[in-house]
């Protein structure tokens, strides 16, 4: 059962029959109904629910099942919870809730049937369907079968109580026992989104620390927990929970990690014959607070209730904190030690329950009898660790009161040439000292180690420590400076001033990919959204949430950042879920404008589950009259499971071949199916090239860059986009990279989207994580076309700008997609006589801190012209060496250590062929086994053979080369300041083709 996995997502199915149920029943305490309008939905990050779906509520509680025709997010069908609050809270933060079988992902529970009931008492929803088999090549559970694995899940709220009471019953109608190694369990996915609210589990060495989930084989992760908890980090607070008492031992089975969580029935079963159940009853919590300790005495005491041989009745354990800095959070871990450590956690300890403080003052956690610790966590802070106390049935006790070491505080103001605009300020450890952790993990304008500020000042609590201090304004600004040592107990005062250094006339700065708490994985607010890209100049942010259309122009104008910035409703459009006849998801795809439409699921964005791209792309145009623009988000990104998140590397697009002109049955012919309108599956405008800025973001950018290169040649003309993909506010920094889109006005206080669209539709844009180009050929610009009446060649002239703070080490130019000459700090290089760079790359600036040394490099290229073509530059650092091993188009091995070359072995019949490959050529070296050289085109290296009979490859200095491994990637060489800022920052910039139309008679595609 190795295929059998806990992963992140489902399959989904077609649409099928829908049975409504009962028309509106309602008691004076409890309601059930199907939501006809907008006074049923409730607000919170993360609600979703509209008008057709389910609405269940009581006192104090509410929540919303979306209709079985409404399918949303990661689940296969509609019939799942999606909203769940406090009544009247509006504190929504619940991703969504859905069940699959035998704990795979491509054995979904899918319901196509939704009725409701109530007494006085209590209010029902339940949905009824079968289990879907999403795998062709399911043996055990094939579609047939699977139909016939009947299920039912009831959604139960009694009068007055905070608690939901969920039930699923399976039953086999097959004549066959259904049966497995792992019996055959029902499992919950709770989708957390890795950046939002993490599971918490009373498991030994876990806590929040649970194992990476290996989707191929998730045994290891698997635990028993009592409950599992979640809290989030925003407000209105909330937390969630889950316990089983009717289940096995009283425990939850599954999986945790910072994704979801996968827990269900006891994964070990007998085999279920004809007409046998299996039902699974669990309990969900919810509380008003961002605490794992609102749902421990929650849950530990209704366990005791419902089983009280098993649970002992809970005590519970008081002490008070103080010495806590402004802003901080004191995270409370109390533990039952069982590890080598006499204190502090380890893996043998058992983390039982959390709490978060946020201010000094006394505190009560409730735990099951036992002995514990208590750990207390300030930030990168030596943690605080409490004596061993006991706990006793139904008992209280108090430790003593807990003074944390005093902090520092550091109090800032950063203007911007003179002005107070927004700004970023970033603390970096000095020897021994450690980043700081200030704030929230995700959801905080103040996190990890970065603050944003609206006005360029502020002042936080800092861990003592000695600290670079950088004040920034994104890639446009110089960058502010100082060495600190901060002391406990004391204030230090940093003043910095900025100034815009790059000139970008006729151009505005455009995030086309940005998330907030909007999306399923992400909790920023849309208002810390919009100050992070402000904080970091970015002129246009589009918003782009998941599945979800939202508006952050009333954010910029509460922020009063209507003079710096625009703002453009847009939408990611996020494909989950392949079928048996789709057997693939189509990825992501961007779109704006698009517009949001109040009491829609959705706020209206569009289904986008079981159909081809180009039908969804008639869709979204069909949302606005402006022109709009599609981006085909990260093409090659990764797979979780069996859902690909790259469109791409899904249908396994080759770019070495030729796309057909019809839909013949190749691979790369899918590009060319159409959708009933016409519109093809390859018709978006517009393509990631750079998905992020991080030096793991490298590789799969390359393979983006080759594959916008093919397209170009074959005449599908797409603009080439930089976005940040940004989903919290440290690590994948806002505007990091962004689009220079060509613009009237410098500042788009009144932004036309017209104009904007109209820009990148022509491929009038630069993309860049940090210099900036400007490109032309005589008046033609970047995205334009140049006719070129007489002669052979052009006179391309170049300007690169960069900040003194961001290195630029290579100029590269690229005529039809092959390098024609590249620009250095050494000289012009023209591997080709019938190209020409002039001129030499200025050295980096000699204070990274200072405002001169901007411009890097002022020159021309004269390129010889042979058939119609276009003229792509690049600036930035080398980029790493890359091969294609196999020849399938997707690049799959890098330089590992930076030295030019990659170097393969592999193995013969009796000999050893050696390849190895640099920018220019390749050579091969073919060894026999006791390492004597048979053939070489490569005398420069030595080969022997070392104790263990490896084979040791030398150079002519006498160095060990590296031998890669197929698959590998390279190291990390990313520059350091601007590392400093943005973890692993390689700097990187591209403009759009300039197309040269040779005879004028229009622009023909120079071919593959």
């Amino acid at each position: 059962m190795r295929k059998v996995i806990l992963g992140l997502l489902v399959v989904g199915v077609s649409a099928l029959t829908t049975c409504k149920g009962d028309k509106e029943k309602e008691t004076s305490s409890v309601t059930v109904r199907q939501i006809t309008d907008m006074q049923d939905l409730f607000g919170g990050t993360d609600a979703v629910g509209g008008i057709g779906d389910w609405y269940l509520a009581n006192d104090v509680v509410e929540v919303i099942i979306d209709d079985v025709n409404n399918q949303n997010g990661l689940s296969a069908s509609g019939g799942n919870l999606i909203d769940y609050a406090l009544k009247g809270q509006d504190n929504d933060q619940f991703n969504e809730m859905f069940q699959v079988f035998m704990i795979s992902q491509s054995l979904p529970l899918y319901y196509d049937t939704i009725s409701s009931e109530s007494s006085a008492e209590s209010a029902t929803i339940k949905v009824s369907g079968y289990v879907f088999s999403a795998n062709p090549d399911n043996e055990t559970i094939t579609q047939t079968i699977g139909q016939n694995l009947k299920v039912e899940t009831t959604y139960t709220l009694q009068s007055g109580d905070t608690n939901l009471y969920v039930s699923t019953t399976l039953t086999n109608t097959n004549v066959d026992p259904i049966s497995s190694g792992f019996g055959t369990p029902l499992t919950d996915i709770f989708i957390w989104g890795k950046r939002s609210a993490l599971p918490f589990g009373a498991f030994a060495g876990r806590g929040w620390n649970h194992p990476t989930l290996d989707v191929s084989n998730p045994v290891a992760a698997l635990g028993a927990f009592p409950f599992i908890a979640a809290h989030s980090e925003v407000e209105p607070a909330v937390s969630y929970g889950v316990a089983a008492p009717q289940n096995n031992l009283g425990q939850v089975y599954g999986v945790n990690d910072d994704q979801l969580s996968g827990v269900g029935t006891t994964p070990a079963g007998s085999a279920l014959k004809q007409g046998d159940s299996i039902t699974y009853h669990r309990t969900l919590f919810i509380a008003g607070a961002n605490t794992v300790e609102a749902i421990t005495s929650q849950a530990l005491n209704y366990l005791h209730q419902e089983l009280p041989s098993r649970y002992k009745k809970p005590g519970q354990v008081s002490s008070s904190i103080s010495g806590l800095g402004s802003g901080r959070t004191a995270r409370v871990i109390v533990f039952k030690p069982g590890g080598q450590a006499e204190v502090g956690l380890d893996q043998g300890d058992t983390p039982e329950s959390a709490h978060n403080l946020t201010e000094d003052g006394a505190f009560t956690m409730t735990l099951r009898p036992g002995d514990y610790r208590m750990q207390i966590n300030v930030g990168t802070m030596d943690p605080v660790v409490s004596d061993l106390f006991t706990i006793s049935e139904g008992a209280s006790t108090s430790i003593d009161a807990i003074t944390l070491p005093a902090m520092a505080t550091l109090s800032f103001e950063v203007l911007s040439d003179g002005e107070a605009l927004p700004a970023r300020l970033t603390l970096k450890g000095r020897n021994d000292t450690a980043d700081p952790s200030l704030g929230k993990l995700h959801s905080s304008p103040i996190s990890k180690n970065v603050i944003y500020s609206a006005n360029g000042s502020g002042s936080v609590s800092v861990e003592p420590g000695e600290y670079d201090v950088y004040a920034s304004r994104g890639l446009e600004y110089s960058l502010g400076h100082a060495e600190v040592t901060l002391s406990s107990g004391a204030t230090t005062d940093l003043d910095f001033a900025l100034s815009k250094v790059i000139d970008t006339s006729g151009f505005v700065s455009v995030d086309a990919h940005v998330h907030s708490g909007k999306s399923f994985d992400s909790s920023i607010t849309t208002s810390d959204r919009v100050l992070t890209m402000a904080g970091e100049g970015v002129e246009v942010v589009i918003s782009t949430e998941h599945d979800y259309i939202v508006d952050y122009g009333p954010d910029v104008t509460a922020l009063g950042f209507n003079t710096l910035m625009g703002s453009v409703v847009g939408v990611e459009s996020t494909g989950f879920v392949p079928t048996p006849d789709l057997p693939r998801t189509i990825g992501h795809n961007n779109a704006w404008p698009v517009e949001a439409v109040e009491g829609q699921p959705r706020k209206g964005a569009p289904a986008d589950e079981n159909i081809e791209p180009g039908e969804l792309y008639e869709r979204i145009r069909a949302m606005s009259d402006v022109d709009t623009v599609i981006q085909l988000n990260h093409p090659r990104s990764y797979s979780v499971g069996s859902v690909g998140l790259g469109y791409f590397s899904n249908f396994k697009f080759d770019p070495t071949v030729a796309i057909p002109s019809s839909d013949d049955g190749t691979t790369n012919a899918f590009m060319r199916t159409e959708a009933p309108g016409g519109t093809q599956n390859m018709d978006f405008d517009a393509m990631e090239i750079l998905n992020g800025a991080s030096w793991g973001a490298i590789p799969t950018n390359q393979q983006h860059r080759l594959d916008w290169f093919s397209l170009l040649n074959q005449g599908v003309i797409v603009s080439g986009m930089a976005n940040s993909d940004t989903h919290q506010v440290a690590g994948d920094a806002a505007g990091f990279p962004r689009n220079y889109v060509a613009y009237e006005a410098d500042t788009p206080v009144e932004l036309d989207v017209s104009e904007l669209n109209a820009s990148i539709l022509g491929q009038a844009l630069i993309g860049t994580n940090g210099p900036f180009i400007s490109a032309s050929i005589g008046d033609t610009k970047v995205g334009g076309t140049y006719a070129l009446s007489s002669g052979s060649s052009v006179d391309l002239s170049l300007t690169v700008q960069a900040t003194p703070w961001m290195p630029v080490d290579e100029i590269r130019i690229y005529l039809n997609g092959s390098l024609a000459c590249s620009i250095d700090k050494t000289g012009a290089h023209n591997p080709e006589d019938a190209h020409s760079c002039t001129g030499t790359l200025s050295a980096e600036p000699q204070d990274p801190y200072g405002t001169t040394g901007v411009e890097r490099y002022n020159g021309t290229a004269t390129l010889n012209i042979t058939k119609d073509s276009h003229i792509i530059v690049e600036a930035g650092a080398p980029l790493p060496l890359a091969t294609d091993t196999d020849d399938d188009g997707e690049l799959d091995t890098w330089d590992k250590d930076g030295d030019g070359e990659i170097i393969l072995l592999s193995a013969g019949e009796g000999n050893t062929t050696i390849r190895v490959i640099s920018k220019d050529d390749e050579k091969t070296i073919v060894v026999d086994s006791q390492g004597n050289v048979e053939s070489s085109d490569d005398p420069d290296k030595s080969i022997t053979l070392d104790e263990a009979g490896e084979i040791v490859i030398t150079n002519d200095d006498g160095e060990v080369e590296t031998i890669e491994t197929i698959g590998n990637e390279p190291d990390k060489a990313a520059p350091a300041i601007p590392d400093a800022l943005v973890p692993g920052l390689l700097p990187w910039a591209f403009s759009n083709p300039i197309f040269i139309d040779m005879n004028g008679d229009g622009w023909t595609a120079p071919g593959l």
